[in-house]
């Protein structure tokens, strides 16, 4: 099983955007698991907490058409948010098991910062330009 980058996230983003436009936590609960899991898998397969291996189908940044920005990148991006929903997801549910890594360490480390911006507003990152 491989799964890609932005694709793969959607079983956890869906399900979140759902729990926040209608305030109905059920959605959360028939899901939690598989987000778990989603996100198990990608840390199983990246213990350094980039998504840099078992990408899949990864299409990366399909928008930027000009100076296309490292998959690598794109991936991270993804797999933190996951971690972070897959996290605020637990606290609505009041769930004990929080994830306490990821998120930070998944947008950082790659390089390319004059790329990353745009992709750390979206995600919710600030960009740190190496201060």
């Amino acid at each position: 099983m491989e799964g890609a980058p932005a694709w793969g996230d959607a079983g956890v983003i869906v399900p979140w955007n759902v729990y926040l436009a209608y305030d109905d936590e059920r959605m959360l609960e028939t899901r939690i698991e598989s987000m778990d899991k989603w996100v198990d898998y990608i840390d199983l397969n990246n213990p350094e907490h980039l998504w840099l291996h078992h990408r899949g189908n990864d299409y990366g940044d399909w928008l930027n058409v000009s100076d296309e920005t490292p998959k690598e990148i794109v991936a991270s991006a993804f797999y933190a948010n996951s971690v972070r929903i897959v996290a605020d997801a637990h606290k609505v549910l009041e769930n004990d098991r929080l994830r306490q890594q990821g998120p930070q360490r998944a947008t950082t480390g790659c390089g390319a910062r004059s790329r990353m911006p745009l992709l750390q507003v979206h995600f919710g990152r600030r960009p740190n330009h190496g201060r």
